[in-house]
Formats: structure tokens, sequence, C-alpha cells
């Protein structure tokens, strides 16, 4: 470790390593919203199953999502609404959102094939803005261009909905025509191959003009949707474009296998389909989409699609009369789905006993790793306070507990600082923070603290002592009346003197 050169940190790319260090909180970027979200509930004992009927289809694809986090240095580009379908840079409407995107993201307009087929993907997309807590939903997304405008709506056609929170529920101000959340149950870069269950919902498109139900009756206008989706296609209503009979199959049903089914009845190949067949039976699967001809998709990240088409016998996409093993794997699996009929806002899953446990508490700390690093290159959402005007006695480095980097406090002189986050938005309550450090020992004082959580104001400490390998340090019972605290690392040292320190956690007891 050369403690003297601080070096810039790579940047994380979704990567679930991070996450399941320690299982005692969570990254909302990677694993979104609240425990109690449609996306985090499991079926309960309560779920009423109905025959979905779904049938063998000619191709297994994805529904390729992109996930997308802002920065406040990246310059701000115009969100214009898409001319149309094929020809999606066309439109000059300004939506009034503005997206901060580096000149090199490009996102491929629509085309029509010389064979005369169209390929229009839906580019659902999630872009976090800067502050770390928000999500913008935009689809259909395009940015043809280097350094040029956006275009896509920011919710429904007409109706821009208000951002959310990557905390919140996950409902409202979607990108599907379900207008349910293009990051809420994707499939994630890494959790198709990693040795972890996915622990959370799914989404998956069917083709609306075989399975999709719409009643233009409707008294209340909801032509092909059911809670939690809020929309549908525009041509939901026209005949023969929704063509399905089954009344509970619509934009917004949860689908699930029943307790009944067994990964041995269905005499799985490939272990990612077991993986699969965990979380569709455990959590289900939202129906979000259509995809407009005779084909099954699955939601994934964008940066996760190679992972379904490069693995040796796992290709998803295939089709019936050349099909792999993954794809006979993932057609049984749709095949064995029923409809949670009973799926409600008050009997989320059905409701009763939940087959799985809630879902660990959100970490409230923004870069609990030190990956991110702004042009400076200090840690994004991190700021220091220094004895000395230069501060370079708290910087990030290479060679991180998880993931790639980790903070450090040294320097060859006598050095006093503190790193620290100003947590907000907190609901009031009992927290624990925890920071994993390591030590050469010898400061003056060395101490992880939070403090800032109360009136008056108090501070709680953990003092951080000699050692060569990663500890644990602990802060329990933080009671948290003003909906903000600070978290932060404390050094008073001699010249020579390093703390390393990575991986903290704030959250809900």
């Amino acid at each position: 470790m050369n403690k003297n050169t601080p070096l810039l940190t790579a940047l994380a790319l979704g990567l679930l390593a991070q996450a399941g260090a320690a299982q005692t909180s969570r990254d909302p970027w990677l694993w979104p919203f609240a425990s109690s979200s449609i996306w985090n509930t499991s079926i309960g004992s309560g779920a009423v199953y109905k025959a979905a009927n779904i049938t063998d289809a000619y191709s297994i694809s994805t529904d390729d999502e992109i996930l997308t986090k802002t920065y406040s240095w990246n310059p701000s580009r115009t969100l214009f609404e898409m001319g149309n379908w094929f020809d999606r840079d066309s439109g000059t409407v300004d939506t009034g959102k503005r997206i901060n995107l580096p000149d090199n993201f490009i996102v491929p307009d629509a085309y029509v094939r010389p064979d005369g087929s169209g390929h229009t993907p839906n580019n659902c997309s999630a872009f976090l803005r800067p502050d770390g807590k928000t999500l913008l939903h935009v689809a259909p997304l395009t940015r043809p261009t280097n350094g040029g405008n956006v275009w896509g709506f920011p919710g429904p056609p007409g109706f821009y909905k208000p951002e959310i929170s990557l905390t919140g529920d996950g409902l409202g101000a979607g990108a599907h025509q379900s207008e349910l959340s293009a990051i809420g149950g994707s499939v994630r870069l890494g959790e198709l191959f990693s040795a972890q269950p996915i622990r959370h919902a799914l989404k998956i498109n069917l083709w609306a003009k075989r399975y999709f139900y719409h009643d233009i009756s409707e008294s209340d206008g909801k032509a092909g949707f059911r809670w939690p989706a809020t929309g549908a296609d525009f041509y939901a209503g026209f005949e023969g474009d929704y063509n399905g009979t089954n009344t509970s199959l619509q934009h917004g049903t949860l689908l699930a296998i029943p307790p009944s089914v067994t990964q041995a009845s269905l005499n799985l190949e490939t272990a990612p389909a077991r993986k699969l067949f965990f979380a569709l039976q455990n959590y289900g699967a939202y129906v979000v989409d259509d995809t407009a001809w005779d084909s099954h998709a699955l939601c994934v990240e964008d940066k996760a699609v190679a992972e379904f088409t490069t693995r040796q016998g796992y290709d998803y996409y295939s089709t019936w009369d050349n099909p792999t093993p993954f794809y006979r794997d993932v057609t049984k699996l749709y095949k064995a789905l029923s409809i949670v009929d009973n799926n409600g806002p008050n009997s989320i899953g059905g409701g009763g006993t939940r087959r799985q446990a809630d879902a660990p508490p959100i970490n409230r700390v923004l870069n609990m790793g030190f990956e991110e690093t702004g042009p400076n290159p200090n840690p994004l959402f991190w700021t220091k306070w220094s004895n000395t005007a230069s501060e370079t006695a708290s910087y990030s480095e290479a060679g991180g507990r998880s993931g790639a980097s980790h903070g450090t406090h040294w320097s060859a002189n006598a050095y006093r600082v503190y790193t620290s986050q100003r947590l907000t938005g907190l609901s009031n309550g009992l927290y624990t923070a925890r920071v994993w450090v390591r030590s050469s020992g010898g400061q003056i004082t060395c101490q992880f603290q939070v403090e800032g959580y109360s009136s008056p104001s108090v501070a709680r400490v953990a003092a951080i002592t000699a050692a060569s390998g990663w500890t644990m340090r602990e802060i329990r019972d933080i009671n948290v009346q003003n909906g903000a605290a600070t978290v932060g690392i404390w050094s008073d040292a001699r010249a020579g003197n390093w703390v390393n320190f990575d991986d903290l956690e704030f959250y809900k007891q």
C-alpha cells in the first residue's frame, strides 16, 4: 500500500460484490426500493393461483433496460419527446427535463431492416440523478449522436409524472407501457450466475395479441391493465390487438410458479434457470409490456445482457426450431407460471405468511466503498476537514475490502483530518452504523463517529485501534430525532500513522 499517492478509484458498474459483502444492509442502486415494495415482497401463503395458460413461444429474448447513474460534472442535455416510433430523434417538443450525460453515452435510434421489419427496442431507462437518491424514468430512449440531446417520454406521453425516490415504494414514474419501473425487477449484472439467490420480483413481457385481455366497456377506462400497473398500450382497446380471453391477464398481472411445482418436476437442465425458478416461485414476475410478436421476454439490465448470450449452453436468444438447453428451461418456467389473482395494494403477493424474509434494510450511506470519484478526484458525496490547507491527508485509493477502493487517512507529517457524510431524509428511529477498518495504530485519536442526529447534538464514537486485517466497528441504537445524521472517520495522528476505511453502513434497525 502506497499511503502517500492518492489513486483514482474505478467507478462501480453494478457489481454485486459490494452489496453482498455483508447482508446487514443493501445498496439501493443494486437492490432498489423499500422492503415493503412490490419488487421486494415475496409471495404469501394467502396467494390465490389462477391458470395463466402460457404456451410455447417461437422466440425467447430479453427486453434490455438502460440503468445509468448521472453526475453533476457531465453536460446537462435536453430531453425531448420522441418524434415517432421509427424516427425517435425527430421530436421537437421539450419535456422540461434535463439529464447529465457524458458525451459518449449513445443509444441508437430505431430503424427499418432491409427486409422491411423494424428494430424498435423499448429502451426503457432509469437515470439516477446526481443527488444519488432520485430516479427519472424515460422510454423509449434514444441518444444517437455524441454529445447530442436525448429523446423519450418521462412517463406517459402528455402526462409527465414526478420523479421518484430510489428508496420509496417503486411505483409511479415508470418506463414500460404498464408505467411500471425500469429498474425495479430488472435482472442485474451478475445476478444470473452469482452464488446468491435472486431475492426480488422479476418483470416479463408477453405477446398482447395472444394473452392480454381488455374490456373497452370498463367504466373506469382501465382497458388492458390492473394494479400495480397504471397504463397499457394505446392500442389496448383496438379489436384484435389485445386478444386474450383470460380476464386476469393484463399489464400489471403478477405471475408466479405455484408451490406444488418443483425444480425436479420441471427437469431443469441449467443452473441459471434454477435461479430463475427460485425467483419466480418465491417473488413472481410482473407483466409490464407487449413483445408485439410470438416471443417471451425477460427484462434485463443492459450491462447484463451479454451474460445471456456469451455463456456456452445458456444462450437466451433462441427459437423453438433451434433450442438451447436454456431456451428449453425458460420455456418450461413460463409455462409453469400461474396468476396470483388476489395480488393488490393490501395483499401484495396474495398476503399471508411470506415465503421469504424481508429484504435487508437500505444502507443510507452513498458511495459506501469510495468507488466513485469526481474530476477532483475526491470521493463522491464525502467531505473532508483538515488542519492543513492542502487537505492531502484524506483520499481514496485502490485495494478495497469488497470493491476496488477504500478511504485512507495518511500523511508524512502530523495531521488532523475528518472524512464525513451528512445523511438527510431519514425517518426518525433507531439506526445502526458500521465501518470496516484497518490501521497502523499510534494515533492520538482515531475513531468512527456519528453525530448531528438529535438536538441538542451529541456524538457516538467507536475507537479504531491497530489492526493489519479488516475489522468491523459498530455503533447501535442511534436515536435519530431530526431526520438526519453525520457519519465519519476522525484522525488526530502522528507522522506516518494511517487508517483505511471501507463499506460504511447506516441503516434502520
